[in-house]
C-alpha cells in the first residue's frame, strides 16, 4: 500500500482497465482533473493498481485538501487490485 500527497486530481477517470480488472467504481467528489492525472493514472493501470478513495462508505469519502483556492482530492491510497 501507498499512500500521499499524489497532486493529482483524476476526476471520474477509470484508474483500472474495463472489462479486464474487477474493480469498484468510485464514488467521484473532485469533478477537477489537473496535468498530473494522465500520469498518475497510466502508472495505476501499468502497476495494476488503484485508488481506494471512493470505493467504500460514501459517509467516509471525502476531500482531502480544503484550502481558500477550494476543495480537491489530492491524496490517495494506492493498493493492489488484490
Amino acid at each position: 500500500m501507498v499512500d500521499g500527497n499524489f497532486n493529482s486530481q483524476i476526476r471520474d477517470f477509470n484508474d483500472c482497465i474495463d472489462y479486464v480488472d474487477e474493480i469498484l467504481k468510485r464514488s467521484i467528489l473532485d469533478k477537477q482533473c489537473n496535468k498530473h492525472a494522465k500520469e498518475l493514472l497510466d502508472f495505476l493501470k501499468d502497476m495494476k493498481t488503484c485508488v481506494l478513495n471512493g470505493r467504500f462508505e460514501d459517509h467516509l469519502n471525502n476531500f482531502t485538501c480544503i484550502s481558500p483556492r477550494g476543495k480537491s482530492i489530492v491524496d490517495y491510497c494506492i493498493v493492489p487490485h488484490e
